[in-house]
């Protein structure tokens, strides 16, 4: 039946337990994707993270304690056979391993606008788990649905606004992911603003580091009515403006797509520590808007670090605060 099956799925060797058909140096680990954000307060408890590598940059993150207990370590080791179908197995292995062995739950906020359909977010959903992985942590996403945080929500069904803020309180940290149009917007920068505020960790990407900004040109800069010229054209503060060498009336093919290169502008940055002192970095990218760089000085000088930008200085594509 083994064998059949083996067939079947285009795999060989089946007596060296199911090996896919790869080159022998494509050896399978499992790296980090961190939380990043304002070190927390301490929450209390004190569990295990990864020796080293970003698994402890994610737990220091969140406030938590390195344990030093023995079996959680940077990354897979690799079994010593140099069989390579033993070899990755051994990678299965050693992950299954790490698996069993996790004890402490982190919790962390997923604040969204399509969180009735969370295949939506099913990249992130695994970025976070490998994550958790990495770090010594049993992963618990919390779902909240950004409009539950807004205002309007506690006039319509304030029963669901208060439980969604008593979730958002409850969290480990919060990560917001991309989306587009004004709907949550609002609820998704009041989550920005209370993660600031009560040093939360915070992660954003794509509109989730949009609305950090918004947040911080409206709380720190103090500008009213800051936004993005996506949800308000009309706003008299465009700290996100669209890419100008883009259409902005054609939505067919016009976001900046694929690797992208990142230059990290400070070696004493989160982001330095997480890439392991990469002076330059390549990422994924898709979006069509960005930070206008007139707001940027004003926000440094509030604390804001824009510690990746693209290799003009014109985009900024990591901020810390």
């Amino acid at each position: 039946m083994g064998k059949i099956i083996c067939q079947r799925l285009g795999l060989h060797a089946y007596e060296k337990v199911l090996a896919p058909v790869m080159s022998p140096s494509q050896d399978v680990l499992f790296a980090a994707t961190p939380i990043s954000g304002t070190p927390a307060a301490s929450a209390g408890n004190t569990p295990t993270s990864a020796q080293g590598g970003p698994g402890a940059t994610t737990t220091s993150s969140f406030g938590f304690k390195d344990s030093g207990k023995e079996g959680q370590k940077p990354t897979i080791d690799l079994y010593g056979s140099q069989d390579p179908y033993e070899r990755r197995l051994g990678d299965w292995i050693g992950l299954a391993d790490r698996v069993d062995k996790l004890e402490v739950t982190v919790n962390i906020a997923m604040v969204g606008k399509y969180t009735g359909l969370t295949d939506s977010y099913m990249s992130v959903i695994k970025g976070l788990k490998h994550a958790s992985i990495e770090s010594g942590f049993i992963l618990n996403i919390v779902w909240l649905e950004s409009t539950d945080l807004e205002p309007n929500m506690k006039s319509s069904d304030a029963r669901k606004y208060e439980e969604a803020w008593r979730k958002l309180r409850s969290v480990d940290g919060v990560l917001v992911p991309g989306g587009f149009g004004n709907r949550g917007i609002e609820g998704m920068i009041l989550a920005a603003k209370y993660c600031r505020e009560s040093e939360l960790p915070y992660f954003g990407i794509c509109v989730g580091m949009q609305v950090a900004v918004i947040e911080a040109c409206r709380s720190l800069l103090e500008l009213e009515g800051a936004n993005s010229s996506e949800f308000s054209e009309m706003t008299p503060h465009p700290c996100i403006v669209f890419m100008p060498e883009h259409s902005a009336t054609v939505m067919g093919g016009t976001m900046r797509l694929g690797s992208r290169c990142t230059i990290i502008k400070s070696q004493n940055s989160l982001a330095a520590r997480i890439y392991g002192g990469q002076p330059v970095i390549y990422e994924r990218h898709r979006h069509r808007y960005e930070v206008n760089t007139a707001y940027v000085q004003g926000l440094e000088n509030q604390g804001m670090l824009f510690s990746g930008q693209d290799e003009r200085g014109q985009r900024m594509e990591i901020i810390e605060l």
